[in-house]
């Protein structure tokens, strides 16, 4: 099953749900863009007041995330010894929760709060992260945050919102102008430049280095004003 985005009207009302404490594995995936399995086998000592280093076990890749105030509040008061795992599980307490048990926590409380199950998975998150982390500062950082070495990777998670249906309707902004060109070239079979180098670009710019190239054969183009009639 893919994972979709989730909305904040969802995220709002799945955390009033799930309350704080049950909350917080999933709080800690939004701020830092870690996998959900990642996010069970911290460890206290993996945490000092707003950083969080971990060793992702998918990649093995080594990283260090910020997390907010508030978090960081939350989670001191619920400090244990530092090689404790953080959210320990309920019927081993020697050992961490499993990806599966929060799954099933995060789908229960869909349906105890009307959001659709659908999609609906702990690595939505992720998506989260990539999508508020997009607006903010940009698809390189998105690609840093969650160690991607593809950026076409990157894209699923930073755009994920465009994929909602509440969100088609909505304008473009004009720095995504040159990252929907370059999908379009890619589409033809005529790439334009890397994502990164897209996404980075005015968008007028981008038209006039990069888009009009590909019109020299239309007789009607006013090439002075890189416009057609």
């Amino acid at each position: 099953m893919r994972s979709r985005y989730l909305e904040p009207e969802e995220i709002k009302k799945l955390k009033e749900c799930l309350g704080w404490h049950a909350w917080l594995p999933f709080q800690l995936s939004i701020e830092t863009g870690l996998r959900i399995g990642d996010v069970a086998a911290l460890r206290w000592c993996n945490i000092q007041g707003n950083r969080v280093r971990f060793v992702a076990q998918k990649t093995k890749k080594s990283g260090e995330a910020l997390i907010s105030n508030e978090t960081a509040e939350t989670l001191w008061k619920l400090r244990g010894h530092e090689n404790a795992y953080v959210f320990p599980s309920p019927e081993n307490g020697k050992k961490h929760i499993t990806r599966q048990a929060l799954w099933k926590r995060l789908k229960h409380a869909c349906m105890l709060c009307g959001v659709a199950t659908q999609g609906a998975s702990p690595h939505s998150f992720r998506k989260v992260y990539g999508v508020r982390e997009y607006h903010a500062n940009g698809l390189a950082a998105v690609r840093a945050g969650l160690q991607h070495s593809d950026a076409r990777t990157t894209e699923l998670y930073a755009l994920a919102d465009w994929l909602s249906p509440k969100n088609a309707d909505k304008p473009i902004l004009r720095k995504e102008i040159g990252l929907l060109i370059s999908y379009v070239a890619e589409w033809l079979g005529k790439p334009l430049c890397n994502v990164d180098e897209a996404s980075h670009t005015d968008g007028q710019y981008f038209l006039d280095k990069y888009a009009w190239g590909y019109a020299d054969n239309y007789p009607n183009r006013d090439k002075e004003n890189n416009s057609f009639d």
